[in-house]
């Protein structure tokens, strides 16, 4: 059996006491390590592109800007972590649902509240290892939270900083996550990203016109089509020559 590769996590807070407190409670975290903090934006955007966390705890405000500058820059990358917000106002909670961060935490933080936080993460991240009808799947919405039949999901697709979740049964549902949240909890063999904004459940794909690039999904008697980026359309040909 192979070792579970612990969470990497980075720290950026414009201040060194609250940085080397949250790395001390979080070495007492099994499972989880800090591979690197920043003191402001510009470093930490430097410091995920270089390290690719699993996670990022991410101070709200710092010195000439905030972490909520820091989210919107990082979805000019590739790398989508799960953004926890850190802060010593609990005003700022809604906002950062809104900029799809993973979770919010108030300074001085709580180790309980902490362990939860990677409990969570690791939740999330096991899911990618279930057959998808092992069980509903979680998701949390501005108003509370629902629960999905991973094998009814047609496609999701991205809406800013939330992502609409399409079903077989017509239902459309906002989930209070960004698509690249959603695609670790959604992963292959099942599903697929065939954009940036847009992941489709494999089983309902019945046609790809790379001439257009577009996939057709069909449910329902139904025919869908979604605009697929080109390099995914190699992707898709080398996935079912598997």
């Amino acid at each position: 059996m192979h070792p579970i590769r612990p969470i990497k996590s980075v720290i950026i807070d414009d201040e060194i006491k609250a940085v080397r407190l949250l790395e001390e409670m979080l070495k007492d975290i099994e499972g989880i390590e800090v591979v690197g903090y920043a003191l402001n934006v510009t470093d930490g955007l430097n410091i995920i592109l270089q390290h690719r966390p699993d996670m990022v705890f991410l101070d709200i405000k710092m010195r000439g800007s905030t972490g909520f500058d820091l989210i919107k820059e990082l979805q000019n990358y590739d790398h989508e972590p799960a953004i926890v917000m850190v802060s010593g106002f609990d005003h700022y909670g809604i906002e950062a649902v809104k900029a799809g961060a993973f979770d919010y935490v108030l300074k001085p933080p709580d180790p309980k509240e902490l362990l939860k936080v990677v409990s969570r993460y690791n939740q999330n991240v096991s899911k990618r290892h279930l057959p998808a009808s092992a069980k509903k799947i979680r998701f949390n919405t501005l108003k509370g939270f629902i629960l999905i039949n991973p094998e009814e999901i047609l496609y999701c697709k991205a809406e800013a900083n939330y992502t609409d979740i399409y079903l077989i049964t017509k239902h459309k549902h906002t989930i209070s996550l960004n698509i690249g949240s959603i695609e670790k909890i959604l992963a292959p063999p099942v599903f697929f990203r065939i954009s940036r904004s847009v992941i489709i459940n494999l089983k309902y794909l019945t046609e790809i016109k790379k001439g257009s690039k577009t996939c057709i999904l069909s449910s329902q008697h139904e025919l869908i089509p979604l605009a697929i980026a080109r390099d995914k359309i190699k992707e898709l040909e080398d996935t079912f020559l598997q």
